[in-house]
């Protein structure tokens, strides 16, 4: 269709209020009235919109034995876009005045004019002073389809929560599996140490009181330059040496 300048609605109801300020508002008491009231726009539709004298076909514009434009009740036209193309800057459709049978009846005598046409009136045609008695469409709110959507998007938002939440706990597992174990904390006590030095060899524990003298781990010794190195393993020879002459190498 080329326009809906034609089809008398009625009057409609319609709130206006400033959102803004409504949001900044720390108590509104109609703050939820209104949101409610703007859901309740977004279903809104027309009632029984098929059957309204309004959408009722008014007349055909014919060419050669093809229609090439309808229009209706209301006064709204409907062509194809090849002929809309050729009747675009009309009068009556480039700045339509009024609605209703009148603005059909202009609409089709200056197509069928333009194009050569003949306008065919059809039965359900309603003159301007039937047109003046007919209803406004009526409107209604479809809280059926209001509340499907209020609970689907329920189930998405619970459900998005649910998969957020095991995603989270999908990379913490991840994450723990793939990061190092922190080591236990060493408990040392002098008795182990006791229990340790006795178990050793008289070379071992030679080794390890020279080692311990001279303020040097074994693994400190390993990471020693060899000259550094061989100076103590040479001190540590000699004691065991000496302990060898002395008979206390058992």
């Amino acid at each position: 269709m080329a326009g809906m300048d034609g089809i008398k609605v009625g009057s409609l109801t319609m709130f206006n209020f400033d959102l803004t300020k409504s949001l900044t508002k720390k108590a509104d008491p109609d703050f939820m009235a209104k949101i409610e009231k703007i859901k309740e726009l977004e279903y809104t539709k027309p009632k029984n919109l098929e059957d309204h004298p309004s959408q009722k076909l008014y007349a055909e514009v014919v060419v050669d034995g093809k229609t090439v434009a309808k229009l209706y009740n209301s006064g709204v036209m409907e062509t194809s876009n090849a002929a809309y193309g050729k009747i675009s800057k009309l009068d009556s459709v480039s700045d339509p005045q009024g609605s209703g049978p009148a603005l059909a009846q202009q609409r089709a005598e200056e197509i069928a004019k333009a194009l050569g046409g003949t306008v065919v009136m059809s039965k359900d045609a309603l003159t301007p002073a039937q047109w003046a008695k007919v209803p406004p469409v009526e409107f209604e709110v479809d809280y059926a389809a209001m509340a499907a959507d209020a609970a689907r998007e329920s189930v998405e938002a619970r459900d998005g929560s649910a998969e957020t939440l095991v995603k989270t706990q999908i990379i913490a597992t991840q994450q723990n599996e793939g990061a190092p174990e922190e080591p236990e904390e060493e408990t040392h006590s002098v008795v182990d140490e006791f229990l340790e030095f006795a178990s050793m060899s008289y070379e071992e524990k030679v080794r390890a009181m020279i080692l311990k003298s001279a303020g040097v781990t074994e693994e400190e010794l390993a990471a020693m330059s060899p000259e550094e190195r061989a100076k103590i393993e040479e001190k540590i020879r000699e004691k065991v040496e000496e302990a060898v002459n002395n008979g206390e190498f058992a």
